[in-house]
């Protein structure tokens, strides 16, 4: 299969209704110029539609979920005991759960069959559990606090997905991060602590530093807040890497790795305390933070390379004022009909 994880992510969120709108038009840009993809799209959105009407009685969705983990990793799948926040263990889950299934195993070749939904046939004996993963997650909107077995705290930012591996607690202290995160690490001389983010790993032995990378972004960045790091592509050579000390910015994008000094730390550390901070922001980077901080739809009518670069800071503003310094400052103005906000040039009568 010539597809990489982030086109099998990409089919499906789109599938569960869950792509931005600039990724589903990415999407429809690339299937109208690769007739294989767009056959690709087609057979599995059959499949979603056919695996809602299977039962789901004799599926074990616990066992399921770790199954799917191992094909490819997705945003939390409902109901698993280490994610952050409530669970839910409706009937919906299990149809959610199946369509998913169906869709997983079309992506890595499987015939999808009644049984073969069910990933554990029923009657048959259980097999011994090996240790999984545990994967933690914030939604739009909402930060949290993590304590892992090591001792290690994490802060993840808004919608960030944290996974664990399965060895954590015995070997190596590896981490998959999607999105943003602050890691206070706990000191441990023989077992280095592994941050792997979109290519990139971080690696420290005890220290204090953020990462981020989400989704669409072009490069991932560590700073460090205290203590030195190892910042590196997960493919390279050793030569590949840059050490990082305290109040240095590593940025990892098209293969590369730079560092700068002297950065500002404080603004980095900004939304630990819940502040919003734009330092020549262009209007999609404030669209994709506005998206992540109050589970906006936020779209642009006219032309981005038009519109000013924003300067400012926000702590604990409502939503409409926050817009509506947005607008005066960038001489927009806006629309919005529930989460839905939609910016435009200003018009003259508007000014």
């Amino acid at each position: 299969m010539r597809y990489s994880n982030d086109d099998t992510r990409l089919l499906v969120r789109y599938l569960t209704g869950e792509c931005r709108a600039w990724e589903e038009d990415e999407l429809r840009a690339r299937i109208a110029t690769d007739a294989e993809l767009a056959a690709r799209l087609a057979e599995l959105e059959q499949t979603w539609e056919q695996a809602g009407k299977y039962p789901a009685g004799d599926v074990d969705i616990n066992a399921g979920r770790r199954r799917i983990a191992e094909i490819v990793k997705i945003r939390p799948l409902p109901a698993t005991s280490a994610s952050v926040g409530r669970s839910h263990h409706h009937a919906s889950d299990r149809f959610y759960f199946l369509r998913i299934a169906a869709v997983f195993l079309i992506l890595i070749g499987a015939t999808v069959t009644a049984a073969r939904l069910g990933l554990i046939a029923p009657g048959a004996p259980a097999e011994p559990e090996p240790p999984h993963e545990s994967v933690f997650a914030t939604r739009a909107g909402q930060r949290a606090t993590i304590q892992l077995t090591d001792g290690t705290q994490v802060r993840l930012n808004v919608a960030s997905r944290l996974t664990v591996s399965a060895s954590f607690a015995e070997g190596s202290r590896d981490v998959w991060l999607e999105g943003e995160a602050l890691f206070e690490v706990a000191p441990d001389s023989t077992r280095p602590f592994t941050v792997h983010a979109h290519g990139v790993r971080t690696r420290v032995l005890g220290t204090q530093f953020i990462v981020r990378h989400y989704l669409g972004e072009s490069n991932t960045r560590v700073v460090v807040v205290e203590g030195k790091v190892r910042m590196a592509n997960d493919e390279g050579l050793p030569r590949d890497s840059v050490v990082l000390r305290a109040n240095e910015l590593g940025l990892a994008a098209g293969g590369r790795l730079l560092r700068r000094t002297a950065v500002p730390v404080d603004e980095y550390m900004a939304w630990t305390g819940g502040r919003l901070v734009f330092r020549k922001a262009p209007f999609p980077v404030v669209a994709a933070e506005l998206e992540r901080w109050f589970d906006l739809d936020v779209q642009f009518q006219g032309r981005h390379s038009e519109v000013y670069r924003l300067n400012t800071t926000f702590t604990d503003q409502p939503l409409s004022e926050i817009l509506n310094v947005i607008a005066r400052s960038l001489n927009l103005e806006y629309v919005r009909h529930g989460r839905h906000v939609l910016f435009r040039p200003a018009t003259e009568s508007a000014s």
